[in-house]
């Protein structure tokens, strides 16, 4: 590690990052789930957000049961869980307040602004959780716009953005691993009930908003919706910010400017696990899967993606 970053700023750079992250998702799941996910009987399945992030045992160790207003407590103002939103926040903050020499002071102010927000955040605030989560979401985007104004472009910039899509590709592969099965339902029309289709295309839909690609998947694909062009934006679309594609691919470019630019070299088990990621995913495709083969191909991917993660880990910040 060259002697201007030490390895713990890095480390600790790079995991601000995966945290605004994290929580920019995390409230765009909620929202989603609460819009456009009602069932038949106007009741929403909250439990899918507790498998989503392996978070079940921990959750029924407090409740007995799934239910709406619990599992967003759970979420957004719960400390005790350290995936809620208002803990991600602090461990947010708690990099960020490390970082105070390398950060700007705009950077600083907003994410205390934006904690300090979300730990009063009241029970009267949770049942209007449309209105909260778009807060939360501008409070990140705020958060980013900031970052990308002010932070100088060094290595401390380049280990912030290795965050944000190794982060970005980790949950793309979750989100579209959680909604395998309804998605490819949604293609079979095997003549069952229309308005049963209707709530797997809702499934589809809601898997594009979770992950803010709606608008981009219409650029391509202008009219009508399958699953399997759903899934294959998501994850192969290279013009798509969030896609499994695109994010590794800004990763492999970040990598290389930490060795070109900043002349850290420490990347051979990087490029390799890069390596393995890209070649999964350029002999992937989504046609003629069932819902048992989508599941161990995004296996694979994840497992790739927690590889290179490590790889990072070994050769910068151990």
């Amino acid at each position: 590690m060259d002697s201007s970053l030490l390895t713990r700023f890095a480390e600790n750079i790079f995991w601000l990052a995966r945290y605004m992250e994290r929580i920019e998702n995390l409230a765009r799941i909620l929202d989603v789930n609460e819009t456009y996910n009602r069932g038949r009987a106007g009741d929403n399945d909250w439990s899918r957000i507790l498998r989503l992030h392996h978070d079940e045992e921990a959750y029924l160790e407090r409740h007995e049961e799934a239910n709406e207003s619990a599992v967003i407590a759970f979420y957004i103002t719960d400390r005790r869980n350290p995936n809620s939103i208002v803990s991600c926040l602090h461990f947010a903050r708690e990099n960020a307040r490390s970082l105070r020499h390398l950060i700007s002071t705009e950077m600083w102010r907003q994410i205390n602004t934006f904690y300090s927000r979300i730990r009063n955040v009241k029970a009267a605030d949770l049942r209007n959780l449309s209105e909260l989560c778009r807060e939360i979401k501008e409070g990140c985007q705020t958060h980013t716009g900031i970052t990308e104004g002010t932070f100088f472009r060094n290595q401390g910039w380049t280990f912030y953005h290795i965050g944000k899509y190794l982060e970005r590709a980790d949950q793309t592969t979750r989100l579209v691993d959680m909604r395998r099965h309804m998605l490819i339902r949604a293609d079979v029309g095997d003549g069952e009930a229309d308005a049963a289709r209707q709530l797997d295309l809702i499934e589809v839909n809601t898997l594009l908003r979770s992950l803010a690609g709606f608008h981009a998947f219409r650029q391509v694909h202008p009219a009508g919706m399958t699953a399997e062009d759903v899934v294959s934006f998501l994850l192969f679309d290279n013009r798509f910010s969030r896609s499994v594609a695109f994010s590794l691919g800004m990763v492999e470019s970040l990598v290389g400017d930490l060795s070109k630019t900043h002349r850290l070299r420490r990347n051979v088990e990087i490029r390799a696990a890069l390596a393995d990621a890209r070649a999964l995913l350029d002999s992937g495709t989504v046609a003629g899967m069932d819902a048992a083969g989508l599941h161990d191909y995004l296996d694979m991917l994840q497992l790739k993606v927690g590889i290179l993660t490590s790889a990072i880990d070994d050769a910068y910040f151990g």
